[in-house]
């Protein structure tokens, strides 16, 4: 392997191959996940969705959608959790406990070092989540927990 100059061969090793973020960027068929799914399923003691996740070698967001997908056919059995409030957006709960926070911190204690903290604090989260706040805008953010039927 030739020396790429800033990285050596171990440290591309490292890396890895990039994060799928959807079911057509992991090269392999839809067929073939949902029956390594069901298998894992039906072997591992435990069976969560971050167990297969492991198995498969996958983000844990693919892999809960193969999972509701084998549910929604009925080839799986759920146990659904609860989930990041009514939206199901993270980011949404983030940004309006940040904001709250700080509202909360300067009505009670004004501008003060620690209310001014809170409102630093509140620009920083929406800063932080500028990018999903944008894809939830233009509709394409995906959302906490298993999608509604």
């Amino acid at each position: 392997m030739t020396h790429l100059g800033f990285l050596t061969g171990a440290e591309i090793e490292r890396l890895g191959p990039p994060i799928p973020e959807d079911l057509e960027e992991t090269g392999v068929s839809e067929a073939l996940l949902r029956d390594l799914s069901l298998r894992y399923v039906a072997n591992l003691p435990d069976a969560t969705a971050a167990a297969v996740a492991g198995k498969l070698r996958l983000p844990c967001a693919l892999t809960e959608e193969i999972l509701h997908r084998l549910y929604r056919e009925k080839l799986i059995e759920m146990r659904l959790t609860g989930t990041a409030g009514a939206t199901r957006y993270v980011s949404i709960g983030s940004v309006a406990g940040g904001v709250a926070l700080a509202a909360v911190a300067l009505a009670w204690r004004g501008p003060d070092p620690v209310g001014l903290a809170a409102a630093l604090t509140a620009m920083l989260v929406v800063f932080r989540h500028r990018s999903n706040l944008r894809r939830i805008l233009g509709g394409t953010e995906r959302r906490a927990g298993p999608p509604r039927e």
